[in-house]
């Protein structure tokens, strides 16, 4: 049983270590990491089937993309 003369208080606390290649930028790649890993596994155990994204490029000279959409038919 703990009793709360034996609990340190928070300034006897240890300081936790934080190095310096931990920071957000370090735990945002790390988590992307890890979902593009996570959703791979479900799609090889086929729990979700992906689909590619649409893509969403610049027009070509050859097929501009139109200023006004097109007029409906009469």
């Amino acid at each position: 049983m703990h009793n709360s003369a034996d609990a340190p208080d928070s300034a006897e606390r240890p300081t936790l270590y934080d190095p310096p290649e931990l920071n957000r930028a370090t735990w945002h790649l790390a988590g992307r990491r890890l979902l593009a890993k996570m959703l791979g596994e479900f799609a090889h155990e086929e729990i979700i089937q992906p689909t590619p994204a649409p893509t969403a490029g610049p027009a070509t000279p050859t097929s501009p993309a139109p200023s006004t959409p097109p007029a409906p038919p009469t």
